[in-house]
């Protein structure tokens, strides 16, 4: 209830791509937030999504993990 780990996001030094759902209980807005705490995070919204995103937008799921691949 009271865990909060966001101190060590600093600490990942891995590539890392942060998704959520347009509509996902982690409001897009709180996870964007999160991902500039990880240094060269890529932040995803996938659109027409809640916190299931692969069940409710599967093709931009893999679309955007990808995109992501690629780059790396």
């Amino acid at each position: 209830k009271h865990y909060d780990n966001i101190a060590n996001l600093k600490k990942v030094k891995v590539p890392t791509l942060f998704t959520t759902g347009e509509f996902d209980e982690a409001r897009p807005e709180t996870v964007h937030r999160l991902s500039q705490m990880v240094k060269d995070a890529e932040f995803v919204v996938i659109p027409d999504a809640a916190h299931y995103t692969l069940n409710d937008n599967r093709p931009a799921v893999v679309a955007a993990i990808q995109a992501f691949l690629e780059k790396q």
